[in-house]
Parts: C-alpha cells; sequence; structure tokens
C-alpha cells in the first residue's frame, strides 16, 4: 500500500513538474512576442518619421527652387535644382526589380499593374539609406498631387506604407493602402490641401 501511494506521489511530482515547464515555456513565448512586437513597432516609426522629415525637406527645397525661378531670381530650372529620382534622398539609388525580394517586387508589380501600365502614374524602387536601416522604397507618383509609398528592409520584410499629396503623408497597413488606388485621399489626408507648403508665402 505504501509502494502504491509512493508511485502516485512521484507520477504527480513529474506531471507538476511538467507542467510548470509548459507554462514556463508559454509564459517566456508570449514574452518574447510582445518584445519583438515593440521592436518591430519601433523600427517602423523611426522608418516613417524619416521618410515623412525627407518628403518635406525634399519638396520645401522644391517650392523654394519654384518661386525663385518664377520672380526670376534664378534661371535653373527647379526639375534640374531638385530632380525627382532624389525626392526620397539624395542618395537613392534606382533598383532593378529583378534583382529584388519577392514582396518588393510584388509590391511594385500592384502598382505598375494598376498605375502605370494604366497609364496615369509610374512605379520605381530606390535603395534608400536612412538613419536606421538600408531599405527599398516602392514610390509610386501619378499625374496629380498624390502618391504611394512602400518601403521594406533589405531582407524584403515590410516596414511601412503610406499616401502620400505633395510632401504631407497619412501612414498605415498595406492592407489600408492599396484598396486607394484610384480612390480619393482617405480621410487622414482630407485636409492634405490646406497642410502642404505648396500655395503659402514662405516665411521671412
Amino acid at each position: 500500500m505504501l509502494d502504491r501511494i509512493t508511485d502516485i506521489v512521484l507520477k504527480y511530482r513529474g506531471q507538476h513538474r511538467l507542467l510548470k515547464h509548459f507554462a514556463f515555456q508559454s509564459i517566456l513565448a508570449a514574452l518574447l512576442s510582445i518584445l519583438v512586437g515593440l521592436i518591430i513597432a519601433k523600427a517602423t516609426n523611426a522608418i516613417e518619421e524619416w521618410f515623412t522629415n525627407r518628403l518635406r525637406d525634399f519638396h520645401s527645397q522644391l517650392y523654394l527652387a519654384h518661386l525663385a525661378f518664377d520672380a526670376n531670381e534664378a534661371d535653373q530650372d527647379p526639375a534640374l535644382v531638385c530632380p525627382k529620382e532624389f525626392e526620397l534622398s539624395p542618395t537613392a539609388e534606382k533598383q532593378n526589380v529583378d534583382d529584388m525580394p519577392a514582396t518588393v517586387r510584388e509590391a511594385h508589380g500592384y502598382y505598375k499593374r494598376l498605375i502605370e501600365d494604366a497609364d496615369w502614374g509610374s512605379v520605381h524602387i530606390y535603395r534608400v539609406a536612412t538613419e536606421t536601416a538600408d531599405t527599398y522604397a516602392v514610390r509610386v507618383t501619378t499625374d496629380g498631387d498624390d502618391g504611394y509609398l512602400e518601403v521594406y528592409g533589405e531582407d524584403g520584410m515590410f516596414l511601412a506604407a503610406g499616401r502620400t499629396y505633395i510632401e504631407v503623408v497619412a501612414w498605415g497597413s498595406r492592407e489600408w493602402l492599396r484598396p486607394q488606388v484610384g480612390q480619393n485621399l482617405p480621410h487622414k489626408l482630407q485636409a492634405a490641401a490646406s497642410q502642404t507648403l505648396w500655395g503659402k508665402p514662405v516665411a521671412q
């Protein structure tokens, strides 16, 4: 009888240790998931902030170049002063789509099919070095003032997606951005026409 009781106690202790092990593993996995989520969110925020600042800086310079040219204070075409291919960075390098990670190729193909092939805009991939990471930016410009931007890491990991109105940008997910192709500006950009610096007097 004593042996039977001993066997039951030992068996229970073994199961208890096993349950504690699985509980610890589950807690550890949950903590790691939270940590990874925080790291990704921080990286995304940094990328969004960097591109937001870059778009504002570029279009500020372009706007000033237009004002100077229109006022006959400068002879050089603004498009030469601020080349469009340097919108995302003065060191941006245009990339061959065939050399890109699968996610970048897919993004390029999506916008090319709906916009470039429909002849109302253009799609290019640029390698852009930011303060925090080297990225591939799928930049879409249209015949109007709006555009689209998707940013990926060198390994093809999605980082950010934004809808642009000149230098004003609203950020979201790919699932939020892509259905907007050919649609009016989203709620986040409804005030963009009054937020853009274009058309405003230059501060002295």
